[in-house]
This record gives structure tokens, C-alpha cells and sequence, in this order.
């Protein structure tokens, strides 16, 4: 298998066969370096022409786009259902241990103690169906049902104003996750298309930058958010997938099939320390602040520039 590379240049295809071992283009003569190589093999079909796609349509990619969609809000859920589980447990230990604390006295304080603890005990059954019930079956209500869950943990939850906050944005966004995803979750996509949709996901978890020569990553950050941007530069796509961070783990926060006039990265420069660049993400008329690895821009740069070059 030849080592094919593409000339930043002027994006025309190299072959070290052809070209006596050095990557140089023949056609303009430019050093082509290790970080411009980028396989051309897709791993994703050809998008739809755009006679096929129905008046209404909103994916480019129709089933695979929807079942990568549902896989992603699935899995999230599922950590929230883990989440649930965990946290009904530990209510359910508090209300009893309330409970016999308060049995052991009979006065009003005593009943009241008894009330709270049964109460509490109560909360952690919910949580606990709760939980299980979002993992065996994920759906649009299931969105709901989990940022109801951050609301009612901020009145259980006495550990402070900063964890009450997090649990409050946390809601909100499973809130707007549901707006924006909630018809696509209405019913679950073919056993094949979610298998595959499950593989794509994997694939830009466990990418590794050095290994995955298709692979770029983007960092981004607001006044209540962080997110890791990961993307698979395709022939004439990318699969991008935010990431939310949060101190108690990463979720999927959007999932976006992209042709390269809905993406663009603009660097303006060099952190002042580090190797790092300052750069804005654009995507699909969003703007994002943060910074870029140096290999991913010039990844993106000639895949740019190669889609440019083939639109001449």
C-alpha cells in the first residue's frame, strides 16, 4: 500500500513510489510534511444528492446522521442513569440512617426526623427506577426526565451553592438537547445503521491525534461550559462531535455531519505558553473561542484547501 500524501501547496496527490522516496510535489516542488498526510479513504458513504432529500429534511446524512444522533443522546443517558443509581443508593443509606436515629428518641423532633428519613427513602427508590428505567430504554422523554432529576437533586443535594449550580446547567442542557433532538429520538434506527453509528462514535472517542492522521480536536470555552471539539476530516465531510466537560465526566453535547462551507477555523496566534493556538470555530454560523493543536489546523488547512482545489 502506497504512502499517498497531498501537497499543502497545491493539493495534488503524492506517491513516494513515483517521486524516488521524497515527499516532494512534483508539480510545485514543495516539501510535503508528515502533518499534511491525510488517508483519503473515507469511512462514511457518499451524502445523498441533493435531488433525493425531501422538502423538511434537516440531515444530510438521514439515517446514519439519526442513528449517530440517538446513539450519542443514549449514551449520555445512560451516564445519567449510572449517575441516578449511584445517588439513589446514597439517599436511600441517609434516610435510613435518619430514620434510626430517630427511633431511638420519642419526642416531635423525633417524628419529624422519622418523616424526612422515610421521605428520603422514598426519593431513592424513584431514583433508582429512574435511573434503570433510562438505561433500558433511552428516549426523548428520558432527556426530560433527567433534567427533572438535576432540579429535585438540587433540593436533596445539601453540599453547597457551586454543586447546586453545576446540577442546574447540567438540566438546562439536557433541556435544549431535547429541543434540538427530541423528534430525531421519537424511534430507534435500524439494529445495522446503529451499530455502525456506534462504531463512528467509538472510533472519535478512542482516536488518538498521533495515530489517527484524519483526526482534528478543538478546546472550547464559555462562562459555564468547556468543550472538547473532536472531528474526522472526510473526502467532502467532517464528523464533528462537542463534547460537554463537566468535574464529574465528559457527555456528548452535538453531533454534526459537516460540509466544509458549515465549518471553518481561523487561528490568530500562539498561546503565551505552550504550543498551542488561539483560534474561532465556526460551525454552521456559530462562533467558538479556544485553542487548536498546531497538527490538527494544518490538517484541516489542506483538507480545505483540497475541497477548494476540486471545486476549480
Amino acid at each position: 500500500m502506497s504512502d499517498t500524501r497531498t501537497c499543502p501547496q497545491c493539493g495534488m496527490s503524492i506517491d513516494p513510489a513515483e517521486n524516488t522516496g521524497q515527499f516532494l510535489c512534483p508539480q510545485c516542488g514543495t516539501a510535503v510534511p508528515a502533518a499534511a498526510s491525510i488517508p483519503p479513504t473515507p469511512v462514511l458513504p457518499p451524502p445523498p444528492v441533493a435531488q433525493t432529500m425531501q422538502p423538511g429534511d434537516i440531515l444530510p446524512y438521514s439515517e446514519l446522521q439519526q442513528a449517530a444522533i440517538y446513539c450519542g443522546m443514549a449514551r449520555t443517558l445512560r451516564g445519567i442513569g449510572i449517575g441516578n443509581i449511584l445517588w439513589g443508593i446514597v439517599i436511600i443509606l441517609f434516610g435510613v440512617t435518619n430514620a434510626m436515629s430517630a427511633l431511638s428518641g420519642v419526642s416531635v423532633t423525633t417524628t419529624i426526623g422519622l418523616v424526612f428519613g422515610v421521605a428520603y427513602i422514598f426519593f431513592g427508590v424513584v431514583f433508582i427506577a429512574e435511573g434503570i428505567w433510562l438505561i433500558a430504554a433511552p428516549s426523548a422523554s428520558g432527556l426530560l426526565v433527567a433534567a427533572f432529576t438535576m432540579f429535585v437533586s438540587c433540593v436533596l443535594f445539601i453540599a453547597g451553592p457551586l454543586l447546586i449550580i453545576v446540577l442546574v446547567l447540567f438540566g438546562l442542557s439536557l433541556i435544549r438537547r431535547y429541543q434540538k433532538y427530541g423528534p430525531l429520538m421519537a424511534e430507534r434506527p435500524a439494529p445495522a445503521m446503529m451499530a455502525q453509528a456506534g462504531e463512528l462514535l467509538n472510533r472519535l472517542r478512542k482516536a488518538a491525534r498521533k495515530r489517527t492522521l484524519e483526526l482534528i480536536e478543538f478546546n472550547s470555552a464559555g462562562a459555564f461550559v468547556r468543550r472538547m471539539w473532536r472531528g474526522l476530516l472526510q473526502d467532502n465531510l467532517v464528523v464533528l462531535i462537542a463534547y460537554e466537560k463537566r468535574f464529574f465526566g465528559m457527555a456528548i453535547e452535538d453531533i454534526y455531519f459537516l460540509s466544509p462551507e458549515e465549518i471553518s477555523i481561523d487561528v490568530k496566534g500562539k498561546v503565551l505558553i505552550g504550543k498551542m493556538l488561539k483560534g474561532t470555530l465556526m460551525v454552521q454560523g456559530k462562533q467558538f473561542t479556544g485553542t487548536i493543536p498546531p497538527v490538527c489546523y494544518d490538517r484541516y488547512e489542506v483538507w480545505n484547501r483540497r475541497y477548494t482545489l476540486s471545486l476549480q
